[in-house]
């Protein structure tokens, strides 16, 4: 493994872990967020064209041997598609600790468009309009 790989592994190792979505309506975002109280521990904020949770997870001191939970604030940001409607940004947190961030999508502009073929009722080209033709 490269070493940029490691970096990049590391960095990732202490993000929250997510997975993503969208469809022809709306982005979603999934967060894996076990043992935090919602309204005082989760974070969600949206500015320009980034998605941003942020998660703290306080230790309570108690007398013990091993501990493999991790503790400490998380954060981690993703673009939102170009189609995001910021204002539309709705989350939930369900009790099996996945956080879910929903935006809604612009409807897509068709790209093109179809350009109408007229009959030719009204006769050729004039001789000055015709192509190819010398003047």
């Amino acid at each position: 493994m490269a070493p940029l790989d490691r970096v990049r592994l590391s960095r990732l190792g202490n993000a929250i872990p997510i997975e993503e979505y969208e469809d022809d309506t709306s982005y979603v975002l999934r967060a894996e967020l076990p043992g935090v109280n919602a309204a005082k521990d989760i974070s969600v904020r949206v500015a320009d064209g980034e998605l941003t949770v942020v998660v703290e997870r306080l230790e309570r001191y108690r007398a013990r041997a091993r501990s493999e939970f991790r503790y400490g604030t998380f954060r981690r940001t993703v673009v939102l598609p170009r189609r995001a409607k910021d204002a539309t940004v709705a989350a939930s947190y369900t009790d099996a600790g996945i956080l879910e961030v929903t935006v809604e999508l612009t409807r897509m502009a068709p790209i093109g468009r179809t350009v109408a073929v007229r009959p030719d009722a009204v006769g050729p080209l004039p001789a000055s309009r015709a192509i190819g033709r010398d003047r």
